[in-house]
């Protein structure tokens, strides 16, 4: 989905942070310790999410998702829907880099009645560029995706502030709010409406404009079971926002991502 850059995933942010600090280092040339460092970091897990069937549905799907999180060298990357990325910089504060994503947002005109006649959106890859920073227990990140794979999904943007708490020494609690921005051929292909297509689908014309697309609260709890073990649950509670919000293509304006996952840490 349309969504910040987290260094965790659906894994979990601080859990990530917690297990990979170890590992940063400002420079790998200035460090002393670079050479002593571990060249890998794996988790691998699976999950099941729960998230509406596309932008401005009601109605959720449920589909299985990795829980990935491998880093080589500090510096290359895969992670849940970022298959290939590398970091410019990844230290105990700072961490920012560019990263090859896979965004999983699509609509078919079998997902409700009101879409037939309007565009089927596929799956798509983004270049994303991202930037987190990291003070205690507050990680503030921004990122920015652009379709690269020639499907007209425009520019996603994103900013979110997340703080971490933990609970004893197992339970570890985040939560913060965020906007997502869209440019006009993002909110024009998802929630405008052409002539052409409103003729098709009776639904009325509407031309989208770019702007702040939804703002939520990301809900997360992370339940470290072993060492290596990790269950964690995750919900985003998104209310869209200006031309997402009315457009005749949208029927809830609240949108709601529940994810849980289990991964295991080498």
């Amino acid at each position: 989905m349309h969504s910040f850059y987290k260094p965790a995933g659906r894994v979990g942010l601080f859990v990530v942070t917690l297990l990979c600090a170890p590992w940063a280092v400002a420079d790998d040339a200035a460090s002393p310790a670079a050479g002593t460092l571990p060249d890998w970091s794996i988790t691998l897990g699976a999950g099941i999410e729960a998230l509406p069937r596309y932008p401005g549905a009601r109605a959720l799907a449920l589909t299985p998702i990795p829980a990935v999180d491998i880093e080589y060298k500090n510096r290359w990357f895969a992670k849940q829907d970022l298959p290939l990325g590398v970091y410019f910089i990844n230290n105990a504060n700072w961490s920012a880099g560019l990263a090859l994503q896979y965004d999983m947002t699509e609509r078919r005109a079998s997902d409700a009645a009101r879409l037939n006649g309007l565009a089927e959106l596929p799956m798509t890859p983004r270049a994303k560029l991202f930037a987190a920073y990291t003070l205690s227990a507050l990680t503030v990140s921004t990122s920015a995706a652009q379709d690269v794979g020639g499907h007209a999904e425009g520019l996603v943007a994103d900013a979110n502030a997340i703080v971490t708490l933990p609970l004893g020494s197992q339970w570890y609690f985040s939560a913060g709010p965020g906007i997502t921005w869209g440019n006009r051929q993002y909110q024009e292909t998802y929630f405008g409406i052409t002539p052409a297509q409103s003729e098709a689908s009776g639904l009325t014309p509407y031309a989208a404009h770019g702007g702040v697309a939804s703002d939520y609260l990301s809900l997360e709890a992370d339940y470290l079971i072993t060492k290596h073990w990790i269950a964690s649950a995750n919900c985003k509670l998104a209310q869209l926002q200006g031309s997402a919000a009315h457009s005749p293509v949208t029927i809830s304006h609240r949108q709601t991502t529940s994810t849980l996952t289990l991964s295991y840490t080498y």
